[in-house]
């Protein structure tokens, strides 16, 4: 289980996240909605410690972090604990596909060579990208670099994995190849916290929906609830401004 308490974050004069209380159970996929500056990205990066909080606590499992004051071996057991994925992919292009997927088994993991080779190429099977163990980054396209990206987070087989906006980057013709391998893993009770433009996606793939507004959450619950019975005037307009189809239901 993961909770995220009372989580505050300012950039200047301007609060971004103004008090944000978060759970994602074992096995379970929730998803964060809300228009852009809304505060989801910079939720994610607090979670993942890339960013310091300016208030907030933090607990996976038993282990107990301060988002304000982490220190740099609470990073580490965070970062062990947690795996991310991108908008803009952040992969070495020096490094072939496979070198990209081994390195935070090296690095972070400590794994031999041979033993990360060999669990970096069964997270490349498992996106589907078998054939493309030696091909740099500028040799892939979006929709495979995105996979490989997920590989990488796989392959760390973290508690948790956190994903900022995946298909954001992503040409339309890509968008579906990254969305099933999403749903893969959500079919196999990997637990995953996923910020989404792609309402559909989130309706079919989350146990759980937060839509949080100008760093607040204004609504949750499951997906029947939000995108069918919300009760938020707010998360009402949000949901005709950003779905064609959408009707509200009494």
């Amino acid at each position: 289980m993961i909770h995220i308490t009372n989580l505050y974050k300012k950039f200047g004069n301007k609060a971004v996240i103004r008090g944000i209380d978060l759970s994602v159970k074992d096995g379970e996929t929730v998803a964060v909605i809300g228009p852009s500056g809304s505060g989801k990205t910079t939720l994610l990066r607090c979670l993942n410690c890339l960013e310091h909080a300016d208030e907030g606590e933090l607990v996976i499992d038993d282990f107990f972090v301060s988002l304000k004051k982490h220190s740099g071996r609470d990073t580490l057991t965070v970062r062990r604990k947690t795996a991310m994925v991108f908008q803009q992919y952040n992969l070495f292009r020096n490094m072939t596909a496979l070198e990209n997927v081994e390195l935070g088994l090296r690095v972070a993991q400590k794994k031999k060579q041979n033993q990360a080779e060999q669990e970096a190429k069964s997270a490349l099977v498992r996106v589907g990208l078998e054939e493309y163990f030696e091909r740099y980054p500028s040799e892939l396209s979006g929709g495979q670099q995105q996979r490989v990206g997920i590989a990488r987070a796989m392959a760390l087989n973290p508690r948790i994995i956190l994903f900022d906006e995946p298909t954001s980057a992503l040409d339309p013709e890509w968008v579906g190849e990254v969305l099933a391998v999403i749903k893969q893993l959500a079919d196999q009770g990997q637990t995953m916290l996923i910020v989404s433009h792609e309402m559909n996606f989130v309706r079919k793939i989350a146990g759980h929906v937060v839509f949080i507004d100008e760093g607040l959450v204004v609504e949750e619950g499951t997906p029947e609830d939000i995108f069918v019975h919300p009760r938020k005037e707010r998360t009402i307009h949000f949901l005709k401004t950003v779905t064609d189809d959408w009707i509200y239901k009494i």
